[in-house]
C-alpha cells in the first residue's frame, strides 16, 4: 500500500504536469469503482501490455 504522505503531497504541488489541477480524490476501495483511478496499483495506469486496453 503506498501512503500518501508529506512527501507525495510536495511531489503534486510543485509538479508542472499538475498545474490545473483543481481537486484531488483519494479514496479507499477504487477497484470496484471504474470513475475512479487506485494509484496504489500502477498497472492500472500504465498495463504491461500496450494491447490489453
Amino acid at each position: 500500500r503506498n501512503y500518501f504522505d508529506e512527501e507525495g503531497a510536495q511531489a503534486i504541488y510543485e509538479s508542472k504536469a499538475l498545474t490545473s489541477l483543481k481537486t484531488l480524490i483519494i479514496k479507499e476501495g477504487v477497484d470496484e469503482d471504474a470513475g475512479l483511478v487506485n494509484y496504489s496499483r500502477p498497472e492500472l495506469l500504465r498495463p504491461d501490455d500496450p494491447n490489453a486496453i
